[in-house]
């Protein structure tokens, strides 16, 4: 999922690479793949896919994607089977990459997103170890690009062309997601806890106000994905509740 994520990502920076090529194509068929590209940062900024990552996505261009995450979960006491939680995270993605402007000639271009999300649900215990869980995500994006012309005279011939269509310009944007999943848990003497957990997603993305139908981040999709997790417990304790650690893959 992260991979074709990251493929959705590459074509439409690699559009927004030929950038005075492409202001010439439909605007419909600019936006669709854009919106998409723009779509999967955002998506990336607040659900967790990953936590944290640099990848390099055109070795030619000098292309690198970055993903910084932090957030929390807080389960609640337990009452009979129920188990239900809260969490909220924070996160941003970042692609800098040189936009080529014909012959030797180049810019630098950064697409920067920040998001928070925060999540609520529930687990419901099975016995020997089985559990079900639903829950619900809801995410703010801001999402921002930016290009720095060489010179006036090339942003003279390019910007009234380019400039907030793809590139420098601001998007808003609002996710909602819910997952059901079905998982095993299993709690070792000392504290541990390993888990496999396989969960359905459906998700949808709508922007909150666009200047150009390039931007248009509007995207409904679902996915599955097969998680495993480890918890261990860090001996401290706030508000009176024990805090754990959580590595997931």
């Amino acid at each position: 999922m992260l991979s074709h994520r990251l493929a959705r990502l590459a074509a439409g920076l690699s559009l927004m690479a030929a950038a005075p090529a492409a202001a010439q194509l439909d605007g419909t068929e600019v936006g669709q793949i854009i919106g998409r590209a723009i779509a999967a940062g955002i998506v990336l900024a607040t659900d967790d896919f990953t936590s944290a990552g640099s990848f390099d996505f055109d070795d030619d261009t000098d292309s690198r994607f970055q993903v910084r995450q932090i957030g929390g979960r807080h389960r609640f006491a337990r009452s009979s089977r129920w188990e239900p939680f809260v969490g909220a995270r924070v996160g941003q993605v970042l692609i800098d990459q040189r936009l080529g402007l014909g012959g030797d000639l180049s810019a630098p271009l950064e697409f920067d997103v920040w998001g928070v999300a925060v999540e609520g649900g529930t687990r419901l215990r099975f016995g020997d170890g089985w559990f079900g869980q639903i829950r619900g995500e809801a995410a703010y994006d801001f999402a921002d690009n930016h290009l720095v012309y060489p010179d006036a005279a090339i942003e003279a011939v390019l910007g009234p062309q380019v400039d907030g269509i793809l590139v420098n310009w601001q998007v808003e944007a609002l996710t909602l997601e819910a997952g059901m999943a079905i998982g095993w848990q299993r709690r070792s003497a000392w504290g541990f806890a390993t888990a496999l957990e396989a969960e359905v997603v459906a998700l949808r993305t709508d922007p909150v106000e666009v200047d150009d139908p390039v931007q248009d981040v509007t995207v409904e999709t679902h996915f599955e994905r097969l998680a495993a997790s480890v918890e261990m417990p860090l001996d401290v304790s706030t508000f009176g509740r024990p805090l754990r650690l959580e590595a997931r893959a």
